[in-house]
């Protein structure tokens, strides 16, 4: 770490009379009739090897910075994601019982053939809670209303 300021502050006297040793015409631009000593030389070729070098380390921790965001940037994403899953899952628990009970107050207040068609079109699955939710008078009448494949398909999932 000493090194650096040193070689930073010689590399801006140096940078000029290498470039002026890889090339003739900017040789005798900046001074004509001087030759650069071969020390000079040498220790701007070691200098510019170093900044190279350090140009190499930086490029290396540039790429892993970008890799680390990338990765952080992943990470929220599916962090995200996963939240508004759980919110939705949440969500879903707390406005599904609400929902069913709507719905088994609705049917209970059909005539009882109107709720037995439209239940029965339904999945078992989503009709049995419906019907659960009811007062049993009035789940039975409305199975009763109900074809015997459809009733007893009905309350086998509602048994389950």
């Amino acid at each position: 770490m000493k090194g650096r300021p040193q070689v930073l502050v010689m590399l801006g006297g140096l940078f000029a009379l290498s470039m002026a040793a890889r090339s003739a015409e900017a040789l005798t631009a900046i001074a004509p009739g001087t030759v650069p000593a071969a020390g000079d030389r040498q220790e701007a070729d070691e200098s510019f090897a170093e900044l190279d070098a350090w140009q190499a380390e930086l490029d290396a921790q540039s790429r892993e910075t970008e890799a680390r965001a990338i990765a952080a940037d992943r990470a929220l994403a599916e962090a995200r994601a996963l939240s508004a899953q759980r919110e939705a899952e949440e969500a879903d628990r707390e406005t599904g019982p609400n929902q069913i009970r709507r719905l088994a107050a609705m049917y209970t207040a059909m005539p009882p053939r109107k709720a037995a068609g439209i239940l029965a079109a339904l999945p078992p699955g989503q009709a049995a809670p419906i019907l659960l939710g009811m007062p049993p008078a009035s789940a039975g009448s409305i199975l009763g209303e109900m074809k015997a494949a459809a009733a007893s398909r009905l309350a086998a999932a509602m048994s389950s």
